[in-house]
C-alpha cells in the first residue's frame, strides 16, 4: 500500500465519520425537539402544535437510490 493510497482512505474515513456524526446530532435533535412540541401540545400550551405534529406525521415519499 503506498502512501497516498494510505491518506487517500484516512481521507475517506473522515469524511464518512464527520457525516455520521452530523447524521445523527440531526436525527436526535429533530426528536428531542417533536418530543418537546407533542409535550407542550398534550398540555394544551400550543394548540397550533398539534395541527403541525398532524401534519408532520404524513411521511414523505422514499426516494430510490
Amino acid at each position: 500500500m503506498t502512501g497516498a493510497h494510505f491518506y487517500a482512505c484516512v481521507g475517506l474515513f473522515r469524511v464518512f465519520t464527520v457525516s455520521g456524526v452530523l447524521d445523527s446530532f440531526i436525527y436526535h435533535g429533530q426528536k428531542a425537539i417533536k418530543k418537546k412540541m407533542e409535550i407542550e401540545a398534550d398540555n394544551g400550551l400550543l394548540p397550533e402544535v398539534a395541527c403541525y405534529l398532524q401534519l408532520s406525521s404524513i411521511s414523505a415519499p422514499k426516494l430510490k437510490t
